[in-house]
């Protein structure tokens, strides 16, 4: 979605690949880079199934968001989806790998930052998917996270599914006190029950 249109070039750029130099001009909102946003959303959308109904991350989905904004108004594929089978990888994520748009945000964090490559990208081509090596659990304590750096539904909270939507809940802001930080975190509830928390950005905690 960071296409742009710069004036001496032929086709549109990805603007987070680009070194700016002076005396460039570059346009955001022209027809040439519509039309190149609404070619990748088709693309994202090809395999993804159309389940926003019963999808737990309808309603905070960043793929939805997109596709509001930069995708058209109808779908030239007429064949068959991929599907893939889903994974038992723990107690605390639940995998929809046929909505996988293959972001690689979990494979980078369980690798980068969790210091656990459980995941990884695998196969080629129609073949790739995110998956372990062989069948086996994340064991990583950070592995809850990667529930909310997926964009789409392909990993949610096993804890959490199918007992809420998101527009049913009542936020609270507060703070963990469990945790000697004291992070911000966002708590969801239905009535009087507790359905999940959330962590929230706070750039004076931990600067991200």
């Amino acid at each position: 979605m960071c296409l742009i249109e710069e004036k001496s070039s032929l086709k549109p750029l990805a603007s987070c690949a680009i070194t700016i130099s002076s005396g460039m001009s570059i346009f955001t909102n022209t027809e040439v880079v519509k039309r190149a946003r609404e070619g990748v959303m088709e693309y994202l959308l090809i395999n993804h199934p159309l389940d926003c109904p019963i999808c737990d991350q309808g309603g905070e989905c960043d793929l939805q968001d997109q596709s509001l904004v930069f995708g058209s108004d109808r779908g030239r594929f007429y064949e068959n989806k991929r599907t893939l089978p889903n994974k038992n990888v723990g107690y605390l994520i639940k995998t929809f790998l046929n909505r996988c748009i293959q972001c690689a945000r979990c494979t980078r964090f369980l690798h980068d930052l969790a210091g656990e490559p459980s995941l990884s990208l695998l196969g080629r081509g129609l073949q790739s998917e995110i998956s372990t090596y062989v069948s086996r659990f994340i064991t990583s304590e950070l592995s809850g996270n990667i529930i909310d750096l997926c964009p789409v539904g392909a990993l949610t909270s096993k804890p959490y599914a199918y007992r809420a939507r998101s527009w049913e809940l009542l936020n609270l802001y507060t703070n963990d006190i469990v945790d000697a930080l004291a992070p911000s975190v966002q708590l969801d509830f239905r009535g009087l029950q507790l359905m999940r928390v959330l962590p929230l950005k706070n750039n004076k905690i931990n600067d991200e």
